[in-house]
């Protein structure tokens, strides 16, 4: 798990996630709309 008191400067979840890669650690992803009403901020997907 990350440390609160020490946040990411990416994706919070590229410690833990099996689709990580170097860009997830560095760049955080924004939401974004993959079907109708169905949001996701990942990089991979």
């Amino acid at each position: 798990m990350p440390n609160p008191s020490e946040p990411s400067t990416g994706c919070p979840f590229h410690t833990r996630c099996p689709l990580e890669t170097d860009h997830c650690s560095q760049v955080k992803p924004v939401f974004r709309e993959v079907e109708l009403g169905h949001f996701v901020a990942c990089h991979e997907v």
